[in-house]
């Protein structure tokens, strides 16, 4: 990927790796399925008495869950995240509908462990400098969610709505994860790397989750050009792909991003499909926002960003990739007016300081350039490794107060 340019400006990035999504399908309303619970047989009467109400999970009980889960992220620790965000608990949810019996459940999830682990890819980003912090409660038709950010130090960023639910004991507990970039439920894409566990196990699949498997070489080869940004590769590959499988989300997502890569009219038609299908939701968005950094086209991006922030109902961290836009198109006054709102409303977040530092450098401000390499290493706990061998501190290196802060830095 492009690194936003910002963090070219300031050198070497830290990347999230991993969390490639296996192949398509599932459908959106699958997330709102309650989880699965055993039966019972009545005991006496033929009508069964209806189920007590259970109480609704209250915003502050939301918010002090969601105060746990930042917490858990804040260091990184994917075993720590794992006692909120449960593997098996996503798991479970993506098989809900089966009838697996507890020796071949106990199996498939054993057989399951390479795929994506949504707290470990979580963990992963903190870890290598991103964050994940709780913006809001979210009221919704089928209960109150908690709306995270998640951000990745090369600036991609995504919203996650984790869904609670009060258990047994009355205390509440995360049991599914609504992910913006993709457009679905988590458990939806555990659901498409399982699919050819469950084949083997002769599950009772659906027919596009047949026709899914039929066509894993070729989702496969879309997946492989777009890792490597090959936009026409990965445009030929959906191509190719039978028209059932094509109107797949997440296939129309893939096609979106090669597309918005590639520019034309390949990328107006993809955008009046999804916009069509998916309207009003992010994952349009964050997609194009990802391939139009990629292209270098700032104007289209701040326009973007724009229709996320009311997507997503209002998010300050947006004023960092509005910033990165305006440093690109050359509006120093204009970047800096959106790094200040990101510094009042997001004062410790990594991104705020390279962002800072990337405006010095660029503005030949070096006490301030000083400044914000001191604020990184000592408050965000990054160091950017040998600035004397990169370039673009040559004015820098060059002036006092270079000086005096390789001496504070001995």
């Amino acid at each position: 990927m492009r690194p936003y340019l910002w963090l070219t400006l300031v050198g070497p990035l830290l990347v999230l790796a991993g969390c490639s999504r296996p192949t398509p399908d599932a459908d959106p309303a699958e997330e709102e399925r309650a989880p699965p619970v055993a039966s019972v047989a009545p005991a006496a009467p033929l009508v069964p008495p209806a189920a007590p109400a259970v109480e609704p999970v209250t915003p502050a009980e939301c918010e002090s869950l969601a105060r746990e889960v930042e917490a858990a992220a804040c260091d990184g620790n994917a075993d720590e995240l794992r006692h909120f965000i449960g593997r098996e608990t996503l798991l479970e949810r993506s098989v809900s509908d089966l009838d697996l019996s507890a020796a071949a459940r106990e199996k498939l999830f054993a057989d399951a462990r390479p795929l994506p682990d949504l707290a470990g890819s979580i963990a992963a980003a903190v870890s290598e400098g991103g964050s994940y912090r709780f913006v809001r409660v979210k009221d919704h038709p089928n209960g109150r969610r908690m709306l995270f950010r998640l951000t990745v130090l090369d600036g991609r960023v995504d919203y996650h709505e984790l869904k609670p639910v009060r258990t047994a004991a009355g205390k509440p507990r995360i049991f599914n994860a609504f992910v913006s970039s993709s457009g679905e439920p988590y458990p939806a894409a555990l659901r498409r790397g399982l699919l050819p566990m469950l084949e083997k196990m002769d599950a009772r699949l659906s027919p596009p989750e047949r026709e899914l498997l039929s066509c894993s070489a070729g989702l496969a080869a879309v997946r492989s050009a777009l890792q490597s940004g090959d936009a026409k590769k990965a445009l030929s590959a959906v191509r190719s792909l039978p028209p059932a499988v094509r109107a797949d989300k997440d296939v129309m997502l893939a096609r979106l991003r090669a597309a918005t890569l590639a520019g034309g009219d390949e990328a107006l038609r993809a955008l009046e499909e999804c916009e069509r299908r998916f309207a009003g939701e992010p994952c349009v968005d964050l997609v194009r926002l990802e391939s139009l950094t990629n292209r270098g086209k700032p104007a289209e991006v701040l326009a973007v960003v724009d229709h996320l922030d009311r997507a997503v109902g209002g998010d300050p961290y947006l004023d960092t990739i509005r910033a990165n836009a305006h440093l690109e198109a050359g509006d120093l006054a204009r970047a800096h007016q959106a790094a200040d709102r990101v510094a009042e409303a997001l004062p410790d977040l990594p991104t705020t300081y390279l962002l800072r530092l990337a405006i010095s450098l660029q503005e030949k401000d070096h006490a301030e350039t000083a400044r914000w390499l001191t604020a990184l290493r000592q408050r965000a706990g990054i160091a950017l490794g040998e600035i004397e061998s990169n370039p673009v501190y040559a004015d820098f290196l060059a002036s006092p107060e270079y000086r005096r802060w390789a001496a504070k830095k001995k």
